[in-house]
């Protein structure tokens, strides 16, 4: 339908103009896509690439968990050793200051590595995805 226009009238009971004022789009041609293959591979490899690094952020989450984890077993058996007061309180400030430097760096490991496998993830999209639709007016 290259070229041709498309006639839409309103749906009845609607106020119009007449209906020889019908609404016509303006003809357009169609961009031309010859980069099929190029776009699955793409998307393939894009697809590939999250997967893995959804993976890695996966394992490492979950190895977070296992050391806060093991971590807040360790305090508690700890804090049932304790004898006095000012010994739980020593203790669980050790414990408190110990945590919040370990979790500060957690943080920062996983968004480093959040960060890597988005760079890894979006990068060829955002290099391959505007060579595709290049025309070949625009290239030259």
């Amino acid at each position: 339908m290259t070229g041709a226009a498309r006639t839409y009238d309103t749906p009845a009971g609607a106020q119009s103009a007449p209906a020889s004022a019908a609404f016509r789009f303006p003809p357009f041609e169609l961009p031309k896509f010859e980069a099929s293959d190029e776009f699955r591979d793409l998307f393939e490899h894009t697809c590939t690439t999250l997967a893995k690094g959804s993976a890695e952020v996966g394992t490492k989450v979950i190895e977070v968990m296992t050391a806060n984890t093991n971590s807040a077993l360790e305090f508690a058996q700890d804090l049932a050793g304790v004898k006095s007061f000012p010994e739980a309180a020593a203790l669980y400030g050790t414990h408190a200051r110990k945590q919040i430097e370990v979790c500060s760096t957690q943080a920062q490991e996983l968004a480093a590595l959040v960060q890597k496998v988005t760079n890894e993830t979006m990068g060829p999209l955002a290099s391959g995805f505007p060579q595709m639709f290049k025309t070949p007016a625009a290239s030259s």
